[in-house]
């Protein structure tokens, strides 16, 4: 069996102090635009005024690391 959609179409999404940029980037002779809108954390979102199921919750982390 399929799992459940995280969002379907007609769904109503809201989003607490969305971060929205357009990426745009230059390599190897072409160019490349992309629009990005994120959250920081999972409970910055709500699907029809509902936190989104864990398993539809996807977290990054960036680690940085300093070379002598």
């Amino acid at each position: 069996m399929a799992a459940a959609a995280a969002i379907k179409e007609g769904d109503r999404i809201i989003l607490f102090e969305p971060y929205y940029r357009i990426l745009d980037i230059s390599w190897k002779d072409k160019h490349y635009q992309f629009k990005s809108i994120r959250v920081d954390f999972p409970e910055q979102i709500l699907i029809n005024e509902k936190d989104p199921a864990p398993h539809h919750v996807v977290q990054a982390s960036i680690r940085a690391h300093n070379k002598p």
